[in-house]
């Protein structure tokens, strides 16, 4: 039976694949031109494409826009190597050995469940208003959940891995670096992946601290003079980091870890 274009699962050329993301991103540019050429919604709450490219323009030419950029990619770079250095270990050892799961678990979820942003008081009252309580917004956006991913994931790794390993000698001490990390390597760059979204997420929040520099700051000060173009620019800027970001750590997937279930999924739908 010939497989059709929108069969379940069926595979996609890579090039129909990207003709496919570019035929939606010119179809939402498309309809934001209407919206604007029709005056839908008022030019000074919705510009249309060509007020955000003039604002775009000056942001990055006379406001220096880039520099706002460059702060908010060092801030989450360094929070979430910090969230990531401790997160993946202790969801590793929370996975292999019960007491400390059973001593961490229900501090993880009890903290987890507490919303990010009313915990941005706490944090200036303990460090300032400095670059730790931004960082500390960032961290704890993302490590308790990271934490209980890798841990998941873990979980997961079939049992008789780790018999085979037993078999040809492993002691137990072993059994974590030469067994589980390689095992769940592919998942875990995923979960990264997918934090670290999650980390861009609480970035306006944790800007909100007395920034000079940031893309928070820029969008602060644009909402405080009513410049919808700016937030625009912004909230564009944002998505394209976005898209980069994901679009990068999924090839080094595919290049890091060519003998996973998803990088040979990959290459089959998209190759």
């Amino acid at each position: 039976m010939p497989r059709t274009l929108f069969g379940f699962r069926s595979p996609l050329s890579r090039t129909t694949y990207r003709l496919f993301g570019l035929g939606s991103l010119f179809c939402l540019v498309l309809l934001w031109t209407l919206i604007d050429q029709l005056r839908l919604l008022p030019s000074e709450f919705f510009p249309g494409p060509a007020g955000v490219l003039n604002a775009a323009v000056l942001m990055f030419g006379k406001q220096e826009f880039h520099l706002h950029v460059l702060a908010s990619v060092g801030r989450i770079a360094v929070a979430f190597v910090i969230s990531a250095i401790f997160a993946v270990p202790i969801g590793l050892l929370m996975s292999s050995f019960r007491p400390v799961r059973a001593m961490l678990e229900p501090i993880i979820d009890f903290v987890r469940y507490v919303p990010v942003p009313s915990l941005l008081p706490i944090f200036v009252l303990w460090t300032g208003i400095g670059e730790t309580a931004k960082l500390l917004v960032l961290f704890f956006g993302t490590f308790f959940q990271l934490v209980l991913l890798v841990m998941d994931d873990a979980d997961h790794v079939p049992r008789i891995n780790f018999d085979i390993a037993r078999t040809l000698g492993a002691r137990n001490r072993d059994l974590i670096p030469d067994v589980l990390i390689p095992c769940l390597m592919p998942q875990i760059w995923d979960r990264l992946r997918i934090t670290l979204g999650w980390c861009w997420t609480y970035l306006v929040i944790a800007e909100l601290i007395a920034v000079d520099w940031g893309i928070g700051h820029a969008i602060k000060e644009a909402q405080r003079f009513n410049a919808a173009n700016q937030l625009f620019v912004s909230f564009i800027v944002l998505g394209l980091i976005g898209l980069a970001t994901d679009f990068g750590m999924n090839q080094a997937h595919r290049w890091l870890f060519p003998y996973s279930i998803k990088s040979q999924s990959e290459v089959t739908v998209r190759s």
